[in-house]
């Protein structure tokens, strides 16, 4: 009985008179301690508490978190949840490549996976593919965009060898046109001294 006195009690004060500021510890901090004090001596006329005593501080100090928990719930409840609720449907539906690393963020799954390469670090294709792979697989969106990048690295790495064996080929006919120029400079340097 005395509990849910307690609790009606904190409930009036808080919604009454209490500011509803945008985290339960700013009610702490030397600026709004005020506010603090306001409630814990309003709770105090209304019922016998010990405003000296440290349990009944804690208590007291509690309800008011659990009392602005719920403000700013119903506040929010009242003015931004459909607003927000139907914006965030929308984003999730055009989501191409849902992610599959869990409660992790991006970098921790990320430092996971590259601790299991020992010899390097994993390609960036290789970082897709683990974030997005489910117990299912891929999804279609995820599997065009692993198979066009294959695509363009395989296309990318036989360009780079194409353009490398062309180098070579340059290389060895400009050898060749300096072994044949010194062989002629020789043979001329020899017909000279003759």
């Amino acid at each position: 009985m005395q509990a849910a006195k307690f609790a009606s009690e904190v409930g009036i004060i808080v919604r009454g008179h209490i500011p509803i500021l945008t985290h339960w510890k700013d009610y702490k901090t030397k600026d709004n301690e005020d506010h603090l004090k306001n409630y814990i001596g309003k709770l105090a006329r209304q019922l016998d508490i010990d405003t000296t005593s440290e349990p009944a501080i804690v208590a007291c100090t509690d309800m008011l978190k659990s009392q602005q928990r719920q403000g700013r719930y119903r506040l929010k409840k009242k003015f931004f949840n459909n607003e927000r609720c139907t914006t965030n449907t929308s984003n999730q539906g055009q989501v191409k490549f849902p992610q599959c690393t869990g409660s992790q963020s991006y970098i921790a799954h990320a430092h996971v996976v590259r601790q299991k390469y020992v010899e390097g670090d994993p390609t960036p294709i290789d970082l897709f593919k683990n974030f997005h792979c489910s117990k299912n697989g891929y999804t279609a969106p995820a599997q065009v965009a692993i198979m066009g990048a294959l695509r363009l690295t395989a296309e990318t790495q036989e360009t780079t060898l194409k353009s490398q064996t062309e180098e070579l080929q340059a290389l060895k006919r400009t050898t060749n046109q300096l072994h044949s120029l010194i062989s002629n400079l020789l043979n001329f340097s020899t017909s000279q001294s003759q």
